[in-house]
């Protein structure tokens, strides 16, 4: 090698520069359009009410902000109402902000698209970094324009929620698309986590998905004993057309938010809904926003006595958990290696479940209805219920497979 060619720096387009000024743009545009979609896809039912109902008295510069406003709730921002009796609101619809998701994961897959073939593992994290930052600029942007609605946004409560959606999509993209090379990278990192996470992971999806199945069998029979008080608090309210087609997207929009809460109510936490408090033994009673869906709230006073058995249910999903976790090792595997991919799932679990009541909760202060949602103590609960069932039941199926063998061991 020639003394010029050892003290010429490497080119930009080498292996070891990471991507280029042209592939970092390309992300933040997308980035940004991912946001603009969701924007786009709130905006047209605001002006369609706008457009439809007669009464309406906003102009077209509202309906713009409004839809800003609504961008951000749907990423757990917060709006502020310049009122007497209202200051702030917090409602962000999980089926809206699984939208947004999906569009994130739209964009994310356009943003792989232009990735090299062969990425650098020390730099590879640079487009994923300025695709969030092009997402969380446009959120403040947004943030921006709803300064001029009637119901304008905090700035800084719309950097949290868009960067908890950008995860979202981004790791779903990355997941589906598995014949991708920055695919090898991920999964090496997950590797460095150990062998107990990696078959962690899959349990501990399933066990989500069986909590999500009892939160939607707890709210399905909780609609169903009480159509008629729903049917009787819908008749109550003077709605158009298009008020009563709002009002019906929000309430189906935030019907996710529903079953989380119903979900994490099995564990024998309370429910909170202003004053009133759902728990496993009893309801207390409180004044309620003339909303239908909240019809389906039990009336007040003691439940039966098979609601005080509803904990069970996070035990019983645990030990299906820890069941499946089990199946994932050799017979002869220690038995410490399974109680580790089980503390991993139960730790991955409960993490999944604090960031979705955190996006799940509402309020509208101050006042009675500030926190509307599960308790906070749901996830300790969730905790020990589910955590009990995945250790017990690993434990169980270890010395049951080794007493069939005859090979009982101390690990």
């Amino acid at each position: 090698m020639s003394l010029l060619e050892r003290i010429t720096p490497t080119s930009a387009s080498g292996p070891s520069s990471g991507p280029d000024r042209a592939v970092l743009l390309t992300a933040a545009g997308y980035g940004v359009m991912a946001a603009a979609a969701g924007y786009l896809v709130l905006l047209v039912p605001v002006l369609a009410a706008w457009t439809l109902d007669p009464r309406s008295s906003t102009s077209w510069t509202d309906c713009l902000a409004l839809a800003a406003s609504l961008w951000g709730l749907v990423h757990h921002g917060r709006v502020s109402v310049p009122t007497n009796a209202i200051s702030a609101v917090t409602f962000s619809p999980l089926l809206m902000t699984a939208l947004a998701v999906v569009l994130v994961r739209v964009a994310a897959r356009g943003v792989l698209a232009q990735l090299d073939d062969t990425p650098d593992e020390r730099t590879w994290w640079r487009p994923w970094a300025v695709f969030a930052g092009g997402y969380v600029v446009a959120g403040f942007a947004l943030a921006a324009l709803s300064q001029a609605g009637p119901a304008p946004l905090a700035g800084w409560s719309v950097l949290a929620g868009p960067l908890l959606v950008v995860a979202l999509g981004a790791g779903w993209a990355l997941a589906r698309d598995g014949e991708h090379p920055l695919r090898a990278i991920i999964d090496r990192l997950i590797d460095r986590g150990g062998v107990p996470l990696r078959r962690a992971l899959r349990p501990a999806a399933e066990g989500a998905a069986a909590l999500a199945g009892l939160g939607l069998l707890v709210l399905l029979g909780s609609v169903l004993m009480h159509l008629d008080r729903i049917s009787a608090v819908s008749r109550l309210l003077d709605t158009s057309g298009s008020g009563t087609a709002l009002l019906w997207l929000g309430q189906l929009s935030a019907v996710p938010n529903l079953i989380v809460h119903s979900a994490l109510w099995a564990t024998g936490a309370p429910v909170h809904v202003g004053s009133a408090a759902i728990s496993t033994s009893s309801v207390e009673p409180g004044a309620l926003p003339t909303i239908p869906l909240l019809g389906a709230l039990p009336e007040a006073g003691a439940l039966p006595g098979w609601a005080a058995l509803m904990p069970l249910l996070p035990l019983i999903v645990g030990g299906f958990v820890g069941h499946r976790v089990a199946a994932r090792f050799a017979a002869l595997s220690p038995l410490r290696s399974k109680l580790q991919s089980g503390a991993a799932a139960i730790g991955v679990l409960v993490a999944g479940a604090v960031l979705t009541l955190w996006l799940s909760r509402m309020g509208v202060a101050p006042g009675r209805l500030a926190a509307v949602g599960a308790s906070w103590w749901s996830i300790p609960l969730l905790a020990l219920e589910f955590g009990a069932g995945v250790l017990v039941a690993i434990a169980g199926a270890h010395w049951a497979t080794a007493r069939r063998g005859g090979l009982v061991r101390r690990d």
